[in-house]
């Protein structure tokens, strides 16, 4: 009998923290590079948007996986108030491109990183928040060439 659980299933969360006020941008390149290596390992896909105050994250990923990561960053000292924005079930990947992207704060996506920033202090995002959310993250990790 095929098995049901969860754990085979892809799980997309969309979560933010506080950054450590420890955490500069060496040390932020430094969590995207060793992140790359670990997600690749086991299937995790995403991106990471570091704000002056905040961590936003999309993983992608096997569910187990994803439970796993989480654990890790719920324990890890340069995340604080970490708050979960959006958790669901894939068919899936929609950030398959990246094993980890980073998105860099520049002036043409200023705008957007305003919108995260207030959307990250918000107490409950509402719907179309969230979904503003979804959408910025795709329109700033999509691929250039």
């Amino acid at each position: 009998m095929a098995s049901t659980s969860n754990q085979h299933h892809l799980t997309q969360l969309i979560y933010v923290s506080k950054r450590s006020s420890a955490v500069d941008d060496s040390e932020a390149r430094s969590i995207l590079e060793i992140s790359r290596k670990n997600n690749d390992k086991c299937g995790i896909k995403g991106v990471l948007l570091v704000l002056p105050e905040y961590f936003f994250q999309v993983v992608e990923g096997p569910s187990k996986n994803i439970s796993e990561l989480m654990t890790r960053v719920e324990n890890d000292t340069r995340h604080s108030e970490l708050r979960i924005l959006s958790n669901k079930v894939l068919s899936d990947y929609e950030f398959g491109v990246w094993s980890m992207v980073n998105v860099d704060i520049n002036t043409e996506n200023s705008d957007s990183f305003v919108v995260l920033d207030r959307l990250a202090k918000a107490k409950s995002p509402t719907e179309g928040q969230l979904k503003g959310m979804y959408f910025i993250f795709k329109g700033l990790s999509q691929p250039t060439y």
